[in-house]
């Protein structure tokens, strides 16, 4: 699996644990929803920065959210 799968399927798991809709996630994290739905269903591609955005906005770090099952080593 791709980064940008790993980073789609998590989301959805973000928004669960946080109790909120995609939609609220993304004004928490000032990014547009549609952009958001589009990661979520990797159709495009999350930049660390936009990462970091929605991972500040939630108060979890973006290693333990988005880190690899091969030991956290990026591809």
């Amino acid at each position: 699996m791709n980064f940008r799968d790993r980073v789609a399927q998590n989301i959805p798991d973000l928004i669960r644990a946080r109790g909120l809709s995609q939609e609220e996630l993304a004004h928490q994290a000032d990014v547009s929803r549609g952009h958001m739905g589009q990661v979520e269903t990797a159709k495009f591609a999350a930049s660390f920065e936009w990462l970091e955005i929605v991972a500040r906005s939630c108060l979890q770090s973006m290693y333990l959210r988005f880190r690899l099952s091969s030991g956290g080593n990026f591809r």
